[in-house]
């Protein structure tokens, strides 16, 4: 995914930057000069944002793969409401015309047990 490839961009860029920067500072030998103490923390100041970047890059294309997958479950959710819903209007049709057959049925049954 393009986003995992801009984050190893982002973070070489940023090494090579930062390198640069310190070679231009301190020079090579004043970097030789340093303690090898000063040198770890700085290579670390290095590598943890670099590090960073690139998980950002594979956030970002799992954010977006999930999206979709979360897009396709919800119309896959729309699509088996939809025979729920026309369900419902139709048993509620169908409870409606009970009702009606029901009070046609009562006069009709009071008329038979009168003439009985």
């Amino acid at each position: 995914s393009w986003m995992v490839v801009t984050g190893f961009v982002v973070a070489i860029f940023w090494i090579f930057g930062a390198a640069a920067m310190a070679v231009g500072l301190w020079g090579v030998d004043g970097l030789k000069e340093l303690q090898p103490l000063v040198l770890v923390g700085g290579a670390m100041a290095l590598v943890v944002p670099a590090l960073l970047m690139i998980m950002a890059g594979y956030m970002g294309r799992t954010n977006r793969r999930s999206s979709a997958s979360n897009a396709l479950v919800m119309e896959a959710a729309v699509r088996l409401m939809a025979p729920a819903r026309e369900a419902g209007t139709e048993g509620i049709t169908f409870a409606e015309q009970m009702k009606q057959a029901a009070a046609e049925v009562d006069p009709a049954m009071g008329h038979a047990l009168s003439a009985v």
